[in-house]
């Protein structure tokens, strides 16, 4: 052997052993593969049941369209047709390259809607609803498509949070049936509020006006009456001839009793104006804030400001 022909022979040869290492099964898919073949082998030979075994077992590594078909079409051979419904729904949605599996499939498919019945649930039951059927969790809502039962009557439970709803459903034949958990909101009572209780003024205002008035009131009195001393003090000097020489002590004395009492009296006058005005404005204030008498709660904004000879207040109420 020349060494071209050499060369060749070595480069074929690696290439028969590296291919098969480049895309080699991993152990599971090898030993799916396997079963997949003795499932064929044993549908040949007409052993339907044991061919579905092989083809589960293969399905469950091998998710590829030809063996799920062989599998919809072993279960369906069996008579599990609810099965055999669900798995060619879900051979369908793959996509096709075989364009006479799939319109068998197609035909497998319309001959198994009429052996078998749906349930769906309202899209009114809120959402993560749970769905037991006959005692098996059949998934949450929203549902991705219709639950495939056996025509008959079926117990389905709906769960929602502490809400359940539990009956015997009848399923016919090639119909689906919708259920439905209604969940209503417990009803809202109007709460109403308490009355509010009232609260009466204060008598703080009329009871200051009234104290300033009477201290008013009390300074005229006891500086009109120091007037009326210094007064009859002045004139009794005056009549005892104090002011018979006006440059003498006596009638300085007497003219100081005439001018005390002339301020004493003025400010007298000014205590019993300013009094009766506190005073006056005190009953006024009682009257329109009424201490004795509850009302609804309000903001009073109640001023007084002293005045020339008086008092002046004001504000709301």
């Amino acid at each position: 052997m020349n060494a071209k022909n050499t060369t060749a022979a070595l480069f074929a040869a690696a290439t028969v052993l590296v291919a098969p290492m480049a895309y080699a099964d991993t152990p599971a898919e090898a030993e799916a593969k396997a079963r997949f073949e003795e499932g064929n082998k044993a549908w040949a030979a007409g052993k339907h049941e044991e061919a579905r075994l092989k083809y589960v077992q293969a399905y469950a590594v091998l998710k590829f369209p030809g063996v799920l078909f062989n599998l919809a079409r072993a279960e369906m051979t069996v008579g599990h047709d609810v099965e055999a419904y669900r798995l060619f729904r879900d051979f369908l949605k793959m996509p096709q390259t075989d364009l006479d599996r799939s319109m068998l499939a197609r035909k497998y498919y319309g001959e198994l809607a009429k052996k078998v019945s749906l349930v769906s649930v309202s899209a009114t039951t809120p959402k993560g609803t749970k769905v037991i059927i006959d005692g098996v969790d059949a998934g949450e809502t929203p549902l991705a498509e219709p639950i495939v039962v056996s025509a008959g009557t079926h117990d389905i439970v709906l769960r929602y949070a502490d809400k359940e709803k539990k009956s015997p459903v009848s399923c016919p034949l090639s119909q689906t049936v919708t259920v439905e958990l209604e969940v209503k909101e417990d009803p809202k009572v109007p709460i109403t509020p308490p009355a509010e209780k009232g609260e009466k003024g204060s008598w703080l205002v009329p009871g200051v006006l009234a104290g300033v008035g009477v201290v008013g009131l009390g300074v005229g009195i006891g500086l009109g009456a120091a007037s009326g001393s210094a007064t009859s003090d002045g004139k009794a000097l005056a009549q005892g001839g104090a002011c018979a020489d006006l440059s003498s002590a006596a009638c300085a004395t007497a003219k100081d009793k005439e001018g005390s009492a002339s301020g004493l009296a003025t400010v007298s006058i000014v205590g019993y104006v300013a009094g009766g005005a506190f005073v006056a404005a005190a009953v006024i204030s009682a009257v329109v804030i009424a201490p004795w008498r509850e009302r609804s709660k309000k903001t009073s904004n109640l001023w007084v400001s002293p005045t020339v000879g008086g008092g002046a207040f004001g504000g709301s109420f």
